[in-house]
């Protein structure tokens, strides 16, 4: 997230689960805070999010594919990968976030 402190208490909560739903199914999990890429520095943060898809598509580790979350999303069932959720005609795919109670 680029906006400062806000979003850090979110981001290590969600981190420890998040890092260890990546580790069960095999995946990297980077975190990035506050990351300006491109030179775009006066750019919300919602927009590095592009910029840091490219860079992990473009990488040397030879990624297929990314899942980007915001400080505050958690992937609660470990029994699901993420991937077979996925349909692979679209470059780009968004799911339905669950209300708050």
């Amino acid at each position: 997230s680029g906006l400062g402190d806000s979003y850090a208490p979110y981001l290590e909560a969600t981190g420890v689960v998040n890092r260890a739903y990546a580790k069960r199914h095999g995946y990297d999990y980077v975190s990035l805070q506050g990351l300006v890429l491109g030179g775009y520095r006066n750019w919300h943060s919602t927009f590095g999010k592009v910029e840091v898809l490219h860079v992990a598509l473009d990488s040397h580790r030879g990624y297929d594919g990314a899942l980007i979350l915001d400080a505050d999303a958690l992937l609660v069932n470990f029994d699901v990968d993420v991937a077979s959720l996925l349909d692979d005609r679209y470059a780009l795919t968004a799911q339905r976030v669950a209300p708050h109670p």
